[in-house]
């Protein structure tokens, strides 16, 4: 039943055009795609994935839960849509978009995150200057001058 030839969703819609009516289970899939058995999880798992998506597609039907879960054919056929060229060149303009707007947003996280990094400059008190005053200043707030004779004065 492993035709290589074919997708992995095709061969388990194969399994499911050879079951008839009744449907399969996981267990009935994982047989006929030989999934079964120790060492087989990743088979598995692919199995319950292309199971979901064919769901999903209208193609198979499902009733039940878990284990117990019975997949039936709708009568469906499985189609892909095909796109015109406006619809691809659209699709692609998005697609396109959404990658840019994703590079813009990493960027301004690490230019955030930089710059959280920088340590911030320790802010410094004021230097109290000295207060300088002129001779006239001192003279009109009542102040005293004192006059120390030089050493020129005493010659004199």
């Amino acid at each position: 039943m492993t035709d290589k030839t074919k997708t992995f969703a095709a061969q388990v819609r194969a399994v499911f055009e050879q079951a008839g009516p009744e449907g399969c289970s996981y267990q009935m899939l994982y047989r006929a795609l030989a999934a079964d058995g120790e060492g087989k999880a990743a088979a598995r798992d692919r199995i319950m994935d292309v199971a979901r998506y064919l769901v999903a597609a209208g193609y198979l039907a499902k009733d039940g839960h878990g284990s117990r879960a019975v997949f039936r054919r709708t009568g469906q056929a499985m189609h892909r849509p095909r796109l015109t060229d406006a619809q691809r060149a659209d699709r692609k303009r998005q697609r396109n978009r959404r990658k840019s707007e994703k590079k813009r947003q990493g960027r301004a996280a690490t230019v955030g995150v930089r710059a959280s990094m920088i340590p911030k400059p320790v802010r410094q008190p004021p230097k109290a200057e000295p207060a300088a005053e002129t001779v006239e200043q001192f003279l009109l707030r009542n102040g005293h001058i004192q006059r120390l004779p030089a050493s020129w004065d005493l010659t004199a």
